[in-house]
């Protein structure tokens, strides 16, 4: 199966700066930790309750040491996941197969961060 790239913006029904959750406004306050949430987010929509606080080591992790490959960026974001096993499914694939989604998430990594807009619920 291919992981697909999500259409940007993405659209997110909350504002972030609103959020009751402090984890959830520092990961919309950083870049990278944002977008390794939204590009998860977009594959997986249940995920650990550690989530938000693993979006934020891995952004600190990433900038420390960033990946020199779209392979090793799999094997990054494949490495103790903070998602349900079904996401695993989508991540766990050959990195070839998720060729296009890491290549948007490597840009972010170089600075082109996810964009995003708030759309309220329907």
């Amino acid at each position: 199966m291919i992981t697909q790239v999500p259409s940007e913006p993405i659209k997110i029904g909350f504002d972030p700066e609103q959020a009751e959750e402090k984890k959830v406004r520092q990961v919309f306050a950083d870049d990278l930790a944002r977008s390794l949430w939204m590009m998860i987010k977009s594959v997986c929509l249940i995920v650990d309750k550690n989530f938000e606080r693993w979006c934020l080591i891995k952004a600190s992790e990433i900038r420390n040491a960033p990946p020199k490959s779209l392979e090793e960026l799999h094997g990054f974001i494949r490495r103790k996941p903070p998602y349900s096993p079904k996401a695993s499914l989508y991540l766990s694939e050959k990195w070839r197969d998720s060729e296009e989604w890491l290549s948007r998430l490597m840009q972010a990594i170089n600075g082109s961060p996810i964009q995003f807009e708030i759309s309220p619920r329907e």
